[in-house]
């Protein structure tokens, strides 16, 4: 949890070489502990962000495995919340920056600029952007609707999830002007365009 932890402050200070160090091994060890699928994710993490971040990495990590985050697209916490998580996600938001949905929506938004960047844009592209964009939509709200998410222990993870859902509506307003009715992008959420003056809001 420790080394998740720092891996998580040394990639907000953009030190990804740093991040990489303090969450390597996580994904590796072979004994089950109760923070691993955390540990894991702050690994996914600090690779990922240090490929889209550092020209000279290899490319390839971007691919890897993300954890099957685009299954909730698919699932019922779409459109309904789970109150009845695991201790896991309360641990971690209670002990950490951010809970798992958080950590969850950084990689979402990592694969997002990662198309940005690094591919032409296609049909394809952008509904793949697009599934990445609801999909970390979905997994903050997850985090935000929790009863009890705005208490004093979970405020830093409640405020990053804020941050990251402005972020998210931001992309999912521009990638949807930018497709062409060919794309046929399909908005899962039925966003309709208030929800950044209620994210500000809140």
């Amino acid at each position: 949890l420790v080394k998740g932890s720092l891996a998580s402050y040394y990639c907000l200070l953009y030190d990804f070489e740093s991040a990489v160090k303090a969450a390597d091994g996580l994904s590796d060890v072979s004994y089950p502990y109760f923070y691993k699928p955390v540990g894991i994710m702050h690994d996914i993490r600090a690779r990922k962000e240090k490929a889209l971040h550092l020209s000279s990495t290899d490319v390839s990590v971007i691919s890897d495995n993300d954890q099957g985050i685009l299954s909730i697209l698919a699932s019922d916490e779409l459109t309904k919340i789970n109150h009845k998580r695991g201790m896991l996600y309360q641990s971690v938001e209670t002990q950490c920056d951010r809970g798992f949905e958080s950590l969850e929506a950084d990689i979402c938004l990592n694969e997002i600029k990662t198309i940005f960047q690094r591919q032409s844009v296609t049909a394809e592209s952008k509904k793949r952007q697009l599934e990445y964009c609801q999909a970390g939509l979905a997994h903050l709200e997850q985090s935000l609707k929790q009863k009890g998410a705005k208490n004093h222990d979970r405020c830093t993870s409640y405020s990053a999830c804020l941050l990251q859902k402005a972020e998210l509506l931001f992309w999912h307003k521009n990638i949807f002007e930018e497709m062409s009715e060919e794309m046929d992008g399909q908005d899962l959420l039925n966003i309709n365009g208030s929800e950044i003056d209620s994210a500000i809001a809140s």
